[in-house]
């Protein structure tokens, strides 16, 4: 198989990383509790698609004539209070991916990572402020046989902690940091992620959020191969804007776009999303 077209389905391996982190990512807003007792289930679907992507040294280039990677992501997120403090959350989701490679088609579809986590509040005093820390435990549900690549297939534990806080009237901003180590190699990755988001309420009923986060996933593998254990070292920045409406006091849905700003070794990403939540009761 040629070099370069060996190189491209690394990076593509890369964007296929990237969209499941953006899928992950819809619970991410203001993290206040969400009550013992009480649950809350998110939907979710994110279309994917990319034709370039920045190279090692963070230039913007395209890939063959006629070559392109897209993907679909339906999610489902269920989060439960444990307490006043803790909460539960499960995400299972369903990857299909679309690879167009030197005029050759290829589609691969499964469940991709699921995660479950813990997360533990420490408000303020008037509830307007909350601290929060987070572990998760990534099981991969599929195995690398066939490309393209639905992840690492490697079992990870994630950290987390954010801030959440209220800058103005009727709105509120997270600043989150994040730890993400894959056990099952020896070269990882292991994955820092650095988030900013900003929500405001129109009005009653609508709400508007900016969101921009900055991956850096490192690993002592940085060059390309057909193994998907030698596409781990790349960073890329991606911002994120969202509208909400709802239409009932428990249902509100949401619609998304995202764009890849800049980045080494990993693709232009730029797609939607569409995902609502319900709260239980």
């Amino acid at each position: 198989m040629p070099e370069k077209d060996n190189g491209m389905k690394k990076i593509l391996q890369k964007i296929v990383l990237l969209q499941m982190l953006l899928a992950l990512s819809f619970a991410s807003y203001a993290d206040w509790p969400i009550g013992k007792g009480r649950s809350s289930v998110i939907g979710a679907y994110n279309y994917f698609y990319s034709s370039k992507y920045f190279d090692s040294k963070g230039k913007l280039a395209t890939f063959g004539q006629g070559d392109q990677f897209q993907s679909h992501f339906f999610g489902l997120t269920m989060l439960h209070g444990i307490s006043r403090r803790l909460d539960l959350s499960v995400n299972l989701p369903f990857i299909i991916q679309d690879l167009v490679s030197g005029g050759i088609a290829k589609t691969n579809s499964g469940l991709g990572d699921i995660s479950v986590g813990l997360a533990y509040h420490f408000p303020s005093e008037n509830f307007q402020k909350h601290f929060t820390i987070k572990a998760n435990m990534i099981v991969p549900a599929y195995e690398n046989t066939k490309t393209p690549f639905i992840g690492y297939a490697s079992k990870g534990i994630q950290g987390a902690m954010n801030y959440s806080f209220s800058p103005v009237k009727q709105s509120f901003c997270v600043i989150e940091g994040s730890y993400t180590h894959f056990l099952d190699t020896q070269d990882g990755p292991i994955q820092y992620r650095g988030a900013i988001t900003f929500g405001k309420s129109l009005n009653k009923y609508s709400l508007v959020t900016f969101n921009f986060a900055h991956l850096d996933s490192k690993s002592s593998n940085t060059g390309f191969n057909i193994n998907p254990s030698a596409t781990k070292n790349f960073y890329s920045g991606t911002l994120t804007a969202t509208y909400g409406r709802k239409i009932s006091r428990t249902i509100t849905p949401y619609i998304q776009t995202f764009y890849t700003l800049y980045g080494s070794n990993v693709g232009l990403g730029m797609g939607a999303s569409f995902f609502f939540i319900v709260k239980i009761p």
